[in-house]
């Protein structure tokens, strides 16, 4: 049974909206880095892809592997804008 107090919460909110654009069907999570409340990262579960699969075209290199769980994203969403991530 949902918690209906945790629907309206912003925070769920946004990670439910990150976790749509998960392409695989399946598999759909979102994720946000909270520090001190103030969300410094955001990701999503990325498809499993590499560039030698014919048709796929990679927008960015994803250094940690073929797929990223939507944690692994929203770490390096904030580490991309040099937030440290150090004891979170």
């Amino acid at each position: 049974m949902q918690n209906p107090e945790i629907l309206g919460d912003e925070k769920y909110r946004e990670c439910i909206r990150l976790a749509l654009r998960s392409k695989g069907a399946a598999e759909r999570y979102g994720a946000i880095l909270l520090e001190d409340g103030e969300v410094i990262g955001r990701g999503y579960n990325r498809s499993i892809a590499h560039a030698s699969f014919p048709g796929i075209r990679l927008k960015r290199v994803i250094r940690q592997g073929y797929a990223n769980h939507a944690e692994v994203e929203a770490i390096n969403d904030a580490l991309l804008v040099g937030r440290s991530v150090e004891g979170l």
